[in-house]
């Protein structure tokens, strides 16, 4: 069972810094003495990776940048800040002809993508007396950075550069205990602890998160420092025409690009156009749905698999559970097809808990999974579902109470479509089931031996932050299993003409209220 409890805080749409660390209960330290810990030029919020700003009589001249994919033909128009999601994303750009301007035509496009985040911050260097301890980590000897973004794979450059003798620069997780920092745990090991000056230092990200870099004056000598971090990663080319088509899934991963397009006329000019912060959803992890449980010897499981991927692959685990969960054996691996029947002859006589685990596989990039795994080896899995199997034992086994698989709150934004509540149960007796929204009946029922879902629809909610709480009861039983989950509808998207329309100007915006709702989560059980 879950229990929740919503405490609203009211925020203007920007957030501080200091607001976002008093978060983290590791970094209380932090946000007390910020003020005298951090460097200054607002070093926690990463600079958007720089761009060309064009002329006006550059910009002047036509050019075109837009998305498909297989599963969204498109075209769609791509601008600063545009997203683009589907299976196999490709962006065109195109010089269009100049009708009687034949000078004007473009013969070559030059073009440059970038991938990854361009982190620097200014400040002042603490002067303190240097501690003795080689190992200690002190943390009000540091002036802290933190660098949002950084992703699993990522080569993370760091630079310092200082105006006194020596300064020295270290980095951690930033969602890691503090009092556990030390110098053999510091990311950059040795590498920005030298006597040279500027210190430079990387490693290679083996997980996504923030981190907290740290700049340290063991000299105790007033200063300045410049840091910057630099996770950048370069694609470009050169083509003849005036046309580049731009296959984004060849990152192998979901991205933020920015990219620069330089167009060279006949006639000798350039035409230059920059794109910032344009977010690439090309991967996908599978879903499983619908898993069945038939049979008690003999038993057989089949399940679903769907893909926005659609030239994806697919392999699936069956794990089994004889200790209610508690530890799983995997039982087969490698199924191609979404059906597995296990004999469980000579197995004690039981109630199992099984999972379903699926991974995914590209062929065009992974032709060989037996030699190479998966790739890109994005997964999901059932949690649990329960089931009698074994032949082993003579004892009388009561039947399956009911039970729920634990559901994610929801936050989704109003207007949108496919949003939903969908919990797994299962009971091995007859059963009813009621759900609630807030303190209303909201749907309910009987519910028959077995395993499947019981789905709420919330497309239609207004903005707003719903409790909605599934119970399931076994007939004539002392069996009864709940859970809760919590719905906020966030506001759907205001357009200027609508403002205008209400007669509210752009400064309506800026006084928006956001509401954060946080939720105290109990474990679940059922």
């Amino acid at each position: 069972m879950k229990t929740s409890a919503a405490l609203a805080v009211v925020l203007l749409l920007i957030l501080t810094p200091a607001f976002s660390l008093s978060l983290q209960p590791y970094f209380l330290a932090f946000s007390e003495s910020a003020s005298s810990n951090t460097s200054q030029g607002s070093p926690t919020q990463a600079k958007p990776i720089p761009y060309k700003t064009t002329s006006e009589a550059v910009s002047s001249r036509l050019f075109e940048l837009t998305w498909i994919s297989r599963d969204s033909p498109g075209p769609s128009v791509v601008g600063n800040d545009s997203v683009a999601t589907g299976d196999r994303v490709a962006m065109s750009a195109i010089f269009p002809d100049i009708p009687g301007d034949p000078n004007a035509t473009i013969a070559s496009i030059t073009w440059n993508s970038t991938v990854g985040i361009y982190f620097e911050a200014f400040g002042e260097l603490l002067v303190f007396v240097p501690n003795s301890s080689t190992t200690e980590i002190l943390l009000e000897e540091f002036a802290w950075n933190m660098v949002d973004g950084i992703r699993r794979g990522d080569n993370v450059s760091v630079f310092l550069d200082f105006t006194n003798g020596d300064a020295d620069a270290m980095a951690w997780w930033f969602d890691t205990d503090n009092t556990t920092w030390t110098a053999a745990s510091n990311l950059l090991g040795t590498k920005m602890t030298t006597d040279t000056r500027p210190e430079r230092g990387w490693f290679i990200a083996d997980r996504s998160g923030s981190l907290m870099v740290g700049v340290r004056n063991p000299d105790a000598i007033v200063g300045n420092f410049t840091l910057t971090v630099d996770t950048r990663r370069y694609d470009s080319d050169v083509v003849l025409g005036n046309e580049v088509i731009y296959e984004t899934w060849i990152w192998f991963d979901n991205v933020t690009l920015s990219m620069d397009f330089a167009g060279r006329s006949i006639g000798g000019e350039t035409y230059e156009f920059s794109f910032s912060n344009l977010s690439i959803n090309n991967f996908f992890a599978p879903r499983v749905e619908n898993v069945t449980v038939t049979g008690e010897t003999e038993v057989e499981f089949t399940w679903d698999i769907y893909d926005l991927n659609q030239h994806d692959e697919h392999y699936s685990q069956l794990l089994i559970s004889g200790d209610s969960g508690v530890t799983f054996q995997l039982m087969a691996a490698n199924l191609t097809e979404p059906r597995f029947v296990w004999d469980s002859t000579g197995f004690i006589r039981q109630i199992y808990v099984g999972k379903i685990r699926v991974f995914d596989n590209d062929p065009e990039l992974n032709p060989n999974v037996a030699e190479s795994g998966y790739r890109l080896g994005l997964t999901d899995e059932v949690p649990a579902f329960y089931f009698y199997g074994g032949t082993v034992g003579l004892g009388n086994y009561p039947p399956v109470p009911p039970g729920i698989v634990a559901h994610d709150d929801v936050t989704f934004e109003a207007g949108t479509s496919g949003n939903e509540i969908r919990w797994h149960v299962h009971s091995g007796y007859d059963a009813y089931y009621f759900v609630r929204m807030n303190d209303t009946r909201h749907d309910g029922g009987s519910w028959p031996v077995g395993s499947g879902y019981i789905v709420v629809d919330l497309d239609h909610l207004e903005p707003g932050i719903y409790r909605f709480h599934l119970c399931i009861n076994a007939r004539y039983q002392e069996y009864t299993a709940e859970d809760t989950v919590w719905v906020t509808v966030l506001p759907g998207r205001i357009n200027q003409i609508q403002l205008t329309m209400l007669g509210l100007g752009a400064g309506f915006l800026i006084g928006f209220i956001v509401v954060v709702v946080l939720h105290t989560r109990a474990s679940r059980t059922g």
